[in-house]
Order: C-alpha cells, then sequence, then structure tokens
C-alpha cells in the first residue's frame, strides 16, 4: 500500500511539475526592397547583420534625384530620395528643407499621388526627431520632437498598417522622450528601471515575471533598428531586451543587453531628459539583463563572434558598392546592381541548457530530462512492487 501510495505521489509530482514548466522611420528606394526581402530576426538586428551603405551611395542617389526632378518636377519619390539621403549622411535640417516642397506636389496631383501623403508625413516627422537628436537632445526644447509627434501621428491615421507597424513603434518612442512622468515608479521595470517597454505594457505586465510576447512590436523595434537610426539606440535595445526577458528569451535579452554594453561604452546614454532624475531611478545595465542565463560565457562569445562577423560583412558590402559606384552605376540606374553582392550567415547560435538556446529549447530539454527521471524513478518503484510480491508468494508457498 505504501508503495502505490508513493507511485501515486510520483505521479503527481510529474503532472504538477510538467504543468509549471508548460508555461523611427525612413521611406525611399531602399525602402521596398527591404520590405520585399523580409525583416531580420532578433538576433540579426541587435548584432548588425543588416546592410549598411557607405556615404557616396546616398550622395549619388542624390544626385540622380535633383536630376531627375530638373527634368520632372512631379517625381514624387525623388524628394524622398533627396530628403532621406541628406538624412543618412547627418543633415536631418537640410532633409526637412529637400521634403517641404514635396506636400504642394501631392496638393496638385490629389489621388494620382497614391500613398505619398503618408510617406510626406512619415519622413518629416522621423526627419524631425532626428534633428532634435542631433542638435544635442535638448531636454529645455522639444519643439523638434513635439513636430515630430505631429506628423507620426498623422502618418499613422492615413496608413495605420504602413512599414512594419514602425510608425506605431516610433511614436510611442516619441511619446515616451516627450513624457515627463516617464521617470516614476509605475513606469519602471519591477519600480526600478525607467524603460520605453513602459509604452507597450500594463503596469502589472512591467512587473510580471512572463508575458505573451507582442510580436508585433517587436517587429517594430526591429525595423526601427534596421530601416532607421536605432541600432545605436540605448533605449530601443534595452526595450528590446526587457521585452525579450519577459518573452522568456533569456539568451536574446542577454544579447540585447551586450549592445547595450557596447553602446555605453562607446559613450552613448539614454536620450529621455529626465527619466532617470527620479527618486529610486536606477539605469538597466546590460549585466542586469544577462542574469537568467546560466552560461553567459558562451552567449558572450557568441555575440562577439556574431558581431565581428557583421562588421565584417559590412565592410565587404562597402567595397563592393564602392567599386560599382567607381563604375558609374547606382541601384536608382542599374537594376542589376546588387547582382553579386556579397552575402552572410549568422554563426550557429549556441545549443546550451536553461538559457543559451531560448527559453523554448531549455524547457523542452528540462521536460525530457524530467521525464526520463520519473521513468526510471516509477520503474524503480514497479520493480520494487513486483519483488515485494514475489517475496510474499514464495513466503506463502513454504
Amino acid at each position: 500500500m505504501r508503495l502505490m501510495q508513493s507511485l501515486r505521489a510520483v505521479l503527481a509530482f510529474v503532472m504538477c511539475t510538467f504543468a509549471a514548466i508548460a508555461w523611427a522611420c525612413l521611406w525611399d528606394s531602399d525602402t521596398l526592397r527591404h520590405e520585399a526581402e523580409g525583416m531580420p530576426g532578433v538576433v540579426e538586428a541587435v548584432t548588425g547583420f543588416f546592410p549598411v551603405y557607405p556615404d557616396a551611395y546616398y550622395e549619388r542617389r542624390i544626385e540622380i534625384a535633383r536630376e531627375r526632378l530638373a527634368e520632372n518636377p512631379d517625381r514624387l519619390e525623388s524628394y524622398d530620395d533627396i530628403a532621406v539621403s541628406l538624412d543618412r549622411l547627418g543633415d536631418s535640417a537640410g532633409a526637412i528643407e529637400a521634403i517641404l516642397p514635396k506636400l504642394a506636389v501631392i496638393d496638385r496631383q490629389g489621388d494620382a499621388a497614391g500613398d505619398h501623403l503618408y510617406r510626406y508625413h512619415a519622413n518629416l516627422g522621423t526627419f524631425y526627431a532626428h534633428k532634435w537628436v542631433r542638435s544635442g537632445a535638448d531636454g529645455t526644447d522639444m519643439s523638434d520632437m513635439e513636430q515630430a509627434r505631429e506628423h507620426i501621428a498623422k502618418a499613422i491615421e492615413i496608413n495605420p498598417d504602413a512599414h512594419f507597424g514602425r510608425e506605431y513603434v516610433q511614436l510611442a518612442v516619441i511619446e515616451w522622450l516627450l513624457d515627463p512622468e516617464a521617470g516614476q515608479e509605475s513606469a519602471r521595470w519591477y519600480g526600478t528601471y525607467p524603460t520605453l517597454a513602459s509604452k507597450f505594457l500594463t503596469t502589472d505586465e512591467m512587473q510580471s515575471i512572463q508575458i505573451e510576447l507582442p510580436q508585433e512590436t517587436v517587429d517594430g523595434l526591429i525595423g526601427l533598428i534596421v530601416l532607421g537610426n536605432a541600432w545605436e539606440s540605448v533605449d530601443i535595445m534595452l526595450a528590446t531586451g526587457i521585452l525579450m526577458q519577459l518573452g522568456m528569451h533569456s539568451s536574446l535579452a542577454a544579447i540585447c543587453g551586450m549592445r547595450v554594453d557596447e553602446l555605453i561604452d562607446d559613450g552613448k546614454s539614454s536620450l529621455h531628459p529626465s527619466a532617470y532624475d527620479a527618486e529610486g531611478a536606477e539605469f538597466l545595465s546590460g549585466n542586469t539583463l544577462a542574469e537568467a542565463v546560466v552560461d553567459i560565457a558562451e552567449v558572450r562569445a557568441y555575440y562577439t563572434a556574431a558581431r565581428n562577423e557583421a562588421d565584417a560583412y559590412r565592410k565587404r558590402l562597402s567595397e563592393f558598392v564602392n567599386t560599382k559606384l567607381a563604375q558609374g552605376k547606382h541601384p536608382d540606374t542599374h537594376a542589376d546592381f546588387f547582382i553579386g553582392a556579397p552575402v552572410t550567415t549568422l554563426p550557429e547560435m549556441p545549443d546550451g541548457f536553461l538559457g543559451n538556446g531560448g527559453f523554448d529549447r531549455s524547457v523542452l530539454i528540462a521536460q525530457i530530462v524530467l521525464l526520463i527521471t520519473c521513468v526510471l524513478v516509477i520503474g524503480i518503484i514497479i520493480y520494487f512492487i513486483r519483488r515485494r510480491k514475489i517475496s510474499r508468494m514464495q513466503a506463502t508457498q513454504l
């Protein structure tokens, strides 16, 4: 009887244990090509596995677009190409000046302008946001960010589903930067760390251990990193890492944290004017995001290898692009420009236990190990039950 009770207890333990375990933006001629190719994942975005072009690429695009506008002032996409290229080159004020004449052409063309009114507001809002950052991110003068908010909101009103949902996330970033209450305890992760993620999560989710990952938000953040300038944003990398941690992807959270630490070492910091001035507010370091990973050394080695390969890929791509440009070619004039361009792949992700290979893989491994252990325990119990019955039968016969 006691052995049967023990067996039932083991089975109950198995069931209970398994139940516990089972639980900003720019639009130009490159945008459509990137959308057609599909967006990268979190690891690719955070480690830099996406194309970055040399300045000469954008300088030549400006020349081509100006030549086309001189021939046909109604060519709407050329206004985008000039303005976005200027912004890519660091001249956000010049980008604003270049895009403004487009609105009159849109008004004149009416319905024939297609989605260009949306593009106009999406680009203009992004230029104002970048202008505020490049002017020193002055918290005492948020007028450029207020202009950015107005235009991005207008773009979303015109086309809510465009651009991988990136404008929705970009608007949340702008609203967070404009929010004087962003440092309050209710807007801090676990009541301690101010974060942009507070704009995507409820107060309860901010204090939770696990949530259902808001994939549209993650996709929007990836879009900002790959198509905007957010690859060098401490705030966006931290928000992505927090979402990964809450989604129980601890190794991805750690990789985001490593990118944060890399940015901090390069002199970057949060852009929020006041969030970290609040009493009790602390900066979330990359090391804190990595605490849930068991073998952090393996993940850190992976991050280093991925970053090195990404940098090497970007160097090869720049050399390829510069060679093509020297031949008088550009993708805006030569459709075959990128044929033969260098490609790359991520290093293989580590396959470790409880964190290195991602939470889902870790849970599967844990379940398999637990199942094998429980089967062995049950087998031993059954063995002893049978041995005891045999012993009793032998004693009866005697």
